[in-house]
């Protein structure tokens, strides 16, 4: 039986919007399905969710990808840059979110809808549901890795210097999923043979 709920996530995280850096405080209110009916499974998701929001989006600083110049600059003074595809107002940072979060619960638990405000945003709630195209979120970017990495892998073609940063593994976290048992059917081999052969 799939059970429906409601969590609710609350983190601040700073801006980069309009050449300025803003702290913002956000609100987020999840409707999930559950859809196994192991609740193993569903623990680590909810768990990879806490972990996306308060070891990740806690603390960083969102900006527009667009931005290098900045961005590196964030980088360099030890900032967690999380780059949009657009300018980070609360409409596509919640559509971020949604994917990223169905993404890392890997259909163990569904996002149904999100709702996202925030300080900054005059605590205008902005409503999501899955259903709902994408808009700049459907080109790839981190919002679809089933991993918790929050960035891409910057390649300097000039210098032929490729950067990637490790990035942690939900198993590295113990969040990773327990293996299924195999069926003992799977040994079975079925063949034929010809009656001269020896």
């Amino acid at each position: 039986m799939n059970v429906r709920l409601i969590y609710e996530l609350d983190f601040a995280a700073g801006i980069w919007y309009n050449s300025n850096f803003y702290v913002n405080n956000y609100s987020v209110k999840l409707n999930l399905v559950t859809n196994t009916l192991d609740g193993a499974e569903h623990n680590i998701a909810l768990a990879r969710l806490k972990y996306f929001a308060y070891e990740v989006m806690e603390n960083s600083v969102l900006i527009n990808s667009k931005n290098q110049d900045q961005r590196k600059k964030l980088a360099a003074a030890g900032l967690r840059v999380i780059a949009l595809p657009e300018e980070p107002v609360d409409q596509i940072l919640g559509m971020a979110l949604c994917c990223k979060f169905n993404a890392i619960m890997q259909g163990r638990m569904i996002i149904t809808d999100l709702d996202i405000s925030s300080e900054q945003g005059d605590n205008v709630v902005y409503c999501h549901n899955v259903q709902e195209v994408s808009g700049p979120l459907e080109q790839s970017g981190w919002w679809h890795d089933t991993e918790p990495v929050y960035a891409e892998h910057t390649v300097n073609r000039n210098q032929r210097v490729i950067a990637i940063n490790r990035d942690v593994k939900w198993h590295d976290l113990d969040l990773g999923w327990e293996p299924k048992e195999e069926s003992k059917e799977s040994d079975i081999v079925v063949t034929s043979f010809k009656r001269d052969d020896k």
